[in-house]
């Protein structure tokens, strides 16, 4: 005896009678998919400007570094 359901989402027992103590409900998947698409761009986004500082940092020690180095050869 399996259980029927209705276009409304109501599920009637075999003898055809809805049962008043179940209620199925339904959640369309997109919806939870554009909301981690949603939140996985913010991610990148975030990523994004870490990347920016970091090649930002990088740079400005390597021409620290450049310049010791110049400075040390020079007083060799």
């Amino acid at each position: 005896m399996a259980w029927i359901d209705d276009s409304l989402g109501r599920r009637k027992n075999p003898g055809n009678r809805y049962n008043s103590n179940q209620v199925q409900l339904r959640v369309d998947p997109r919806d939870q998919l554009d909301e981690k698409i949603s939140g996985l761009s913010g991610k990148v986004a975030q990523l994004k400007q870490v990347a920016q500082h970091i090649e930002t940092e990088t740079r400005f020690q390597s021409d620290i570094l450049n310049q010791l180095i110049s400075s040390y050869l020079k007083n060799m």
